[in-house]
């Protein structure tokens, strides 16, 4: 297909986007009536140029919806991808813990940040594990974001933001030197996160 004016199957292409690889058209019918059509779709201007209609016979709106949202959709699932590469394997991840939003508080719960929160050198799970020991942001009802807290790897202090949190760690996956240091600072089995509470 010509890069300009291309023609498919009785249309022709009056916008385009590229991104990644994929030209993203909306194209118009080239013999319509009183009321003209659109449609919207995409190609690899690296592969075949096979294109693939996403809408046929639309008005411009409807084509220009479909045009939007398969780019959005492009740059979403590339995003995840590069998330999924740059993440270290001694990280946690969002499923190793439950929702902060099933917990009425967080106080007195072993809880992990987001590793991309972090600084990249600093992307480990020893500087994600807290015990969150107060503050407003513990309370979900609360529009105070700070928990105070302690790193359960070297026993410092901290302030974290509520919105930083994945959420409270699944006891399976709390590792055996933040169980120790839970014990050392008398927050044992007791105070643990345990279970969901509602």
């Amino acid at each position: 297909m010509d890069d300009k004016n291309e023609i498919m199957d009785g249309y022709k292409i009056f916008k385009e986007a590229i991104y990644s690889g994929v030209k993203f058209f909306v194209a118009q019918t080239v013999l319509c009536g009183d009321i003209p059509l659109y449609a919207a779709g995409y190609y690899d201007i690296y592969g075949t140029k096979e294109y693939v209609f996403e809408k046929v016979d639309v008005d411009l709106d409807e084509a220009n919806l479909c045009f939007h949202l398969s780019i959005a959709n492009i740059i979403i699932e590339g995003i995840k991808m590069n998330r999924k590469k740059e993440i270290r394997k001694d990280t946690l991840t969002v499923c190793q813990c439950h929702s902060r939003f099933e917990y009425e508080s967080l106080k007195g719960k072993v809880i992990a940040i987001d590793p991309f929160k972090l600084p990249k050198e600093h992307q480990r799970i020893n500087n994600q594990i807290f015990f969150a020991i107060g503050g407003g942001g513990c309370n979900m009802n609360w529009l105070g974001q700070k928990i105070n807290a302690i790193n359960l790897f070297d026993g410092t202090k901290t302030q974290l933001k509520r919105t930083d949190v994945y959420g409270v760690v699944r006891e399976e996956y709390i590792p055996s030197w933040a169980n120790k240091k839970l014990e050392e600072l008398n927050y044992g089995k007791k105070k643990k996160s345990k279970g969901v509470e509602r």
